[in-house]
């Protein structure tokens, strides 16, 4: 159970900022700032599973 908290916590904002960091240059029309709003949105209160698709939505 404890792994799978911190496979859940690891899915959070350091790993959407370094998304968007990889993301940016490599999609021309890729919005940094609106998919990191949109996948922090209510991040905090999911499961790994459920993070994990909140996240590939943007």
């Amino acid at each position: 159970m404890e792994q799978n908290v911190q496979l859940k916590n690891s899915l959070g904002s350091k790993a959407i900022e370094k998304i968007a960091r990889i993301l940016k240059p490599l999609v021309k029309e890729f919005k940094e700032k609106s998919f990191k709003k949109d996948a922090l949105e209510g991040i905090e209160k999911l499961e790994l599973k459920q993070r994990v698709h909140h996240i590939i939505k943007f």
